[in-house]
């Protein structure tokens, strides 16, 4: 059983973007394809198709060498969401990715990234983890509802503290959790990658693992000041919705 209290978020403005945009290109995207709630509209998508295959060639040849620690972690964000994005939009009859490459889209295809082959399970393990902690997996998009929503404009390297902030409010004020019949379902992410809310944990919960222990004090950290005290609730962790994040 677990005290918690937490609130949900609303309204989270977009922030203007910068004088010189080293995303431009995905941002215009982006515009006005992604809902409040992060579900995608993939028809526009498929308007802009060579726009973001524009971006996704321009971003082949990247260089990141002189890049800073917060650069290179925006760069691979958006890289990661871009070429989800991308596959959906090369197969518009699907109902869930994971009908792609008999369930291991993730292992199976491999891009070209800032001069590199790589698959996008090397993208996020090898690339985006080490790079942050788990504020990451609320601007990570698998193209699924169970998925946090999909950031709806690109990340970047000066702002990247606040907008994965915002992220991880907008996840907690989402589907970080949800509660049925008294009792607090959470994100299966908080158990594939218990270890990366590690820095999250205050403290012990009574007849809670481990990794439920982190996601709830995740969830805590994020959920602003207006809560609502849910009272003793047992905690289990929730299923994963792979259909897709469509908003058509």
């Amino acid at each position: 059983m677990v005290i918690l209290a937490m609130g949900m978020l609303y309204g989270f403005a977009a922030e203007p973007p910068p004088a010189t945009d080293p995303y431009a290109g995905f941002r215009a995207v982006l515009d006005g394809a992604v809902a409040p709630d992060g579900r995608v509209s993939y028809k526009t998508l498929k308007q802009r198709e060579h726009q973001l295959d524009a971006v996704v060639a321009e971003w082949a040849t990247k260089d990141l060498a002189q890049a800073s620690k917060a650069d290179q972690l925006a760069f691979w964000v958006n890289a990661y969401n871009a070429l989800t994005l991308a596959v959906v939009v090369d197969n518009p009859s699907i109902k869930s990715i994971k009908e792609l490459d008999e369930g291991e889209v993730w292992k199976r295809r491999t891009f070209v990234v800032a001069g590199e082959s790589l698959t996008l399970d090397e993208i996020e393990h090898q690339r985006i983890r080490p790079l942050g902690d788990g504020r990451i997996h609320a601007v990570l998009n698998c193209a699924s509802r169970g998925c946090p929503p999909l950031p709806a404009e690109p990340l970047l390297g000066e702002s990247i503290e606040e907008q994965l902030n915002a992220a991880s409010k907008r996840w907690v004020a989402t589907n970080a959790f949800v509660i049925r019949e008294r009792t607090i379902f959470l994100s299966p992410i908080f158990k594939w990658f218990s270890g990366d809310f590690a820095s999250y944990r205050k403290g012990p919960i009574a007849n809670v693992n481990e990794a439920q222990v982190r996601g709830l004090w995740f969830i805590a950290t994020f959920a602003g000041p207006d809560t609502a005290d849910l009272g003793y609730m047992p905690v289990k962790w929730d299923t994963y919705d792979w259909s897709l994040n469509s908003a058509d």
